[in-house]
């Protein structure tokens, strides 16, 4: 799974921005189209196998101390070394994505140069992705952004005005109903940078913090997740029938083992991978076998 990294506006700047793309005559299909709809997108990453993603700045001491091995590749690097602050991350992450022809290829091999000395992560990450985007300046993001590698089994949370990316692995991404996606490189789609940088925060976050912790109640584990659009949780299976009910519809994925799940005299067996739609009306649902469930509802 590889996916370009990419940021969501909020609710506010995506009702705007929905509204003015409309005035303005963009047609829905358009490649400069930014805005699909009024909405918000906030998403859960679900880790089903390990998985590497991008996630939010780095504090500034860790950028700083990154970019170093590179900074000859850009003016706006040096510039930022000198005062390390969100107004110059703001001009750096600009500058950057910015960035054509000799100006670009020339900032592209000091970094590849800076391959062949330094190890270890986010080094590593850039060897990976320069293989699938070798010409793309988003190969500096993560000197930038958090690199974060979820083991089976943890989730992470990301939030409006972030910027992300999906890199390697197989996971479950739950999101709310919007298809607003503001990109960030890593990609051969349209850009557009100055509508991207005017929605990100440029605030960094420790890599300590992304993880959403799980609260236990028994079988079930909740993921609290800071918005109202949807929830998530799991749910560890045993030979006894067990209740899941909820007040919306809902969605069970089979993670791992197999489910059964039963309603009144209906019987559906779920293997890894396989999944059921609960309607709000057919809740609750009986489950029992080994393994895990994966749920995603709505605490309506």
């Amino acid at each position: 799974m590889r996916r370009a990294a990419a940021l969501h506006p909020n609710k506010r700047n995506s009702e705007i921005g929905f509204a003015k793309e409309n005035a303005a005559g963009i047609p829905m299909d358009a490649a400069e189209r930014n805005y699909k709809d009024p909405n918000h997108k906030p998403e859960l990453v679900f880790a089903l196998t390990p998985f590497l993603a991008m996630n939010a700045f780095r504090e500034f001491s860790d950028i700083v101390s990154l970019l170093q091995p590179v900074a000859g590749a850009h003016s706006a690097i040096a510039h930022f070394l000198q005062a390390p602050n969100a107004e110059r991350l703001s001009q750096l992450f600009a500058s950057l994505l910015n960035m054509q022809g000799e100006e670009k290829s020339r900032a592209l091999a000091v970094l590849k140069a800076a391959l062949n000395s330094q190890q270890g992560e986010p080094w590593q990450t850039i060897r990976v992705i320069s293989e699938y985007y070798p010409d793309d300046s988003g190969l500096f993001s993560p000197l930038l952004l958090n690199v974060v590698k979820l083991n089976p089994g943890e989730a992470m949370f990301l939030f409006a005005e972030t910027p992300h990316a999906y890199l390697q692995g197989v996971a479950l991404e739950v999101m709310a109903n919007s298809d607003n996606v503001l990109r960030a490189g890593l990609t051969p789609k349209y850009i557009d940078i100055p509508e991207l940088v005017a929605n990100v925060k440029f605030e960094p976050k420790p890599a300590g913090e992304l993880l959403t912790a799980p609260v236990k109640s028994g079988a079930e584990l909740d993921f609290p997740i800071p918005v109202d659009d949807f929830a998530f949780s799991l749910h560890d299976l045993a030979l006894q029938e067990t209740s899941i009910g909820q007040h919306s519809a809902a969605i069970l994925f089979c993670v791992e083992g197999e489910a059964v799940l039963r309603k009144d005299e209906q019987r559906l067996v779920l293997k890894p991978g396989e999944s059921a739609f609960i309607g709000a009306d057919e809740s609750p649902v009986y489950a029992s076998g080994t393994g895990r469930l994966a749920r995603v509802y709505n605490k309506l």
